[in-house]
């Protein structure tokens, strides 16, 4: 689809925009705290979301959904993707191998810790409802955010491609209309974190257009130490900016347009070099946080994109188009070995993508409301290329990839206690790609190559309302990932244009959200077991990157309870099981050696208890007091399908503390945080046999902030 098409696109939906309609709320207007319900006494914050693409009380949706407010990413100052790590059941995030720019993302066990842009992921990440396709280049600083919905379980119907154990929603905040708002704050840190960020909403038309900047620096020395160079490593050095438009010119019209980019210049993610045994593994110098680097190190990306929605009220259906342009440029090269007396496993890496998405959505009632429902279109085009070049060998590859799909989904109300829903959705998906390079011995290659996959994902669910804050609900879903280029840096012949089939999963689910105690206490649980075909993971075989194969068999409880004593102390409780098996592995594959098949980042049981307090008009000095802490354990779990002594990652437990002082005003307020302050040392990734990429030790950070 050319550059041409898309502006027709867009101008298209403008013009359709500019007709009459009939006022109605749009679906995903600015999130909002619910109010009580029939007035009755709520002291538990009720948070609206829109994993179903409407609006609606969590605790009214019959999914695995854990949100995180803008009250609680206030209250931690800064809000990163790792930050879900201890927040939410079933979810682990990580840096990848090497780079600090690509994240990996774990939920109930699955997920992808190689960041190689061949190697989709099966967690669809969004932001402000645009799907972002690849690891590197997807976290980038998206200014104040509003808040972030997790939907844990396979997302096929709604969410599509790559959605095949969840999905994660990140929303921005939003101009106000009505008035001046805003605010900025700095923070200092361990390892010499600094970050200044700041935002400011005007409304330029009252009640019809607003505009909103956002801009941020952020920097981080590194908790690595370097021996050699005797310096910290593995910080991180970006800028970023966030321009927001909203134009309102009637009520049941709606312009919404965002523009951001991105600039990091950050140090690669540093490993930790260990000394093997056969029963042991230790640091080759002393400490988990001490390793070398290489000065040739290099980790430079810039990112951005451009989001224009309309949204459109009729009476009894609301139109929606989501249009979508990004892009990233990604040069890397680094050293996964992290020793200088091992020769040199990374690649110099130039990579570059162009993504093109549209989305038209309608969402409506039908039979005098009984019946509800979202249909869509949705078009997917991302441009990719690259070139690796090793000491031995060059590859450079050209990839096109396009997805189309269609999908309905409907909620009827039998009763106004009973509902059944169900949805379907139609994708395919298909890949062209270019290899051509030079293999060790010298040989030179050049293969086209290509692939079409389809698949019919579907759900149906049945939820009843058993008292006003009791619902019960079970669900079936389907999900589907693409096939994908086997490797993007072959090493003979017969490897190279080679693609590894579709993933699909079937999982089962039942739940149950609940208050308590005039809605004091929420006790929130479900079980799910599923089946996952076909799950590829990326090892290293001989420092080069290749993928594995099996079917996997996942079960598992999760729970979030939150409890308010009084109106100043909560309580909260969240924790997982889990229990995961590989079946149907490549009989004979090194990396099923082992004949343990227990699912790596698959931990038996994970749990998280926090709890928060306020001193409300303290004496003397009068404003508020928040404090708080967290205590997180974490089961022991393989790090990777391959399993020995150096891939298994014993039981840990980490403590973060916060306390967050707001003056009288509620202008300015100061944070302390801690993270991790029991200075545990755990790791979230290995190479094998190689390394081992440690998270960060105890951290300290003071904040100022500002808002008006």
């Amino acid at each position: 689809m050319g550059l041409n098409y898309r502006m027709l696109l867009l101008a298209g939906w403008a013009a359709f925009g500019s007709g009459a309609a009939v006022a109605q709320t749009a679906p995903d207007g600015p999130p909002q705290q619910a109010a009580p319900r029939d007035g009755a006494p709520s002291t538990l914050d009720e948070i609206v979301v829109t994993a179903r693409k409407v609006s609606e009380n969590a605790q009214t949706v019959p999914i695995s959904i854990s949100a995180i407010s803008g009250e609680q990413i206030d209250q931690a100052r800064t809000f990163v993707i790792e930050d879900l790590n201890g927040r939410v059941p079933s979810v682990k995030v990580m840096k990848t191998v090497g780079n600090s720019n690509a994240f990996a993302i774990f939920i109930r066990g699955v997920g992808r810790d190689n960041g190689n842009v061949n190697v989709e992921a099966p967690v669809a990440l969004y932001v402000d409802d645009v799907f972002y396709p690849y690891q590197v280049g997807a976290i980038t600083d998206i200014g104040a955010t509003q808040r972030v919905e997790v939907l844990r379980g396979p997302q096929g119907t709604l969410y599509g491609r790559n959605a095949t154990v969840g999905a994660v929603k990140y929303y921005s905040r939003r101009p106000d209309l009505v008035g001046l708002e805003g605010g900025a704050s700095a923070t200092y840190g361990s390892y010499r974190r600094a970050e200044i960020l700041g935002g400011v909403s005007v409304p330029l038309i009252p009640d019809q257009l607003a505009t909103r900047l956002d801009v941020s620096y952020r920097h981080y020395g590194g908790y690595m130490y370097d021996r050699g160079y005797q310096t910290h490593l593995g910080g991180t050095d970006g800028y970023s900016i966030r321009n927001s438009w909203l134009w309102r010119p009637a009520d049941d019209l709606e312009f919404y347009l965002v523009l951001d980019g991105t600039r990091q210049r950050d140090e690669n993610n540093i490993a930790t070099p260990m000394i093997l045994t056969d029963t042991t593994a230790t640091p080759r110098f002393g400490s988990p946080y001490v390793g070398e680097h290489n000065a040739q190190d290099i980790n430079d990306l810039d990112a951005g994109g451009v989001n224009f929605q309309i949204t459109r009220d009729f009476s009894n259906v609301t139109l929606k188009s989501i249009t979508s342009y990004r892009g990233f440029g990604l040069i890397y090269q680094g050293d996964t070995t992290a020793r200088a007396d091992v020769p040199r496993s990374g690649a110099l890496q130039d990579l570059d993508d162009r993504t093109f998405t549209q989305e038209l959505q309608a969402t409506g009632t039908l039979l005098g409301e009984q019946l509800t429902y979202v249909a869509g279109l949705y078009y997917f085009d991302s441009r990719t290329r690259g070139t690796l070049t090793r000491p031995t060998f060059l590859s450079q590859f050209r990839q096109q990839a396009q997805s189309y799909a269609g999908y309905l989904d409907a909620t009827y109300q039998f009763t106004d206690a009973l509902s059944v829903s169900g949805g379907v959705r139609y994708t395919n998906d298909s890949k062209d790609v270019d290899q051509n390079g030079r293999f060790a011995d010298g040989t030179l290659y050049a293969v086209p190559s290509e692939d079409s996959w389809n698949s019919t994902t579907y759900r149906v669910g049945v939820d009843y309302q058993v008292t006003e804050d009791v619902l019960v609900y079970a669900s079936y879903n389907t999900g589907f990932k693409g096939g994908q280029l086997n490797s993007v840096e072959p090493t003979s012949l017969p490897a190279v244009g080679v693609f590894v089939p579709p993933e699909e999963v079937a999982s089962t689910e039942i739940g149950i959200k609940s208050e308590w105690l005039d809605r004091r206490l929420r006790v929130n649980a479900d079980y799910y077991w599923m089946d996952y075909t076909n799950q590829t993971q990326a090892i290293l075989v001989n420092n080069i990157s290749t993928l594995v194969f099996a079917d996997a068999k996942i079960s598992g409880l999760e729970a979030e309870i939150v409890a308010r004593p009084t109106t100043a102390w909560t309580v909260s409780l969240s924790g997982s099981t889990l229990d995961g098996e590989y079946v149907n592995v490549q009989e004979g594959h090194p990396a099923f050696a082992n004949p343990d098949r227990t699912i790596k980042h698959g931990p038996k049981l994970t749990y998280q208890i926090g709890t928060n307090y306020e001193f409300d008009h303290l004496p003397v000095i009068g404003g508020n007091l928040l404090i708080g802490a967290q205590y997180s354990w974490v089961d022991d779990a393989w790090q990777s399908v391959v399993k020995n002594p150096l891939t298994l990652m014993p039981s840990y437990e980490t403590v973060d503390v916060s306390a967050v002082y707001t003056f009288p005003d509620e202008r300015y307020s100061i944070a302390i945080l801690g993270t991790n302050i029991t200075d545990t040392a755990y790791y979230k990734i290995v190479t094998n046999p190689l390394s081992r990429w440690y998270a960060p030790p105890a951290e300290w950070s003071a904040s100022l902030k500002y808002k008006f």
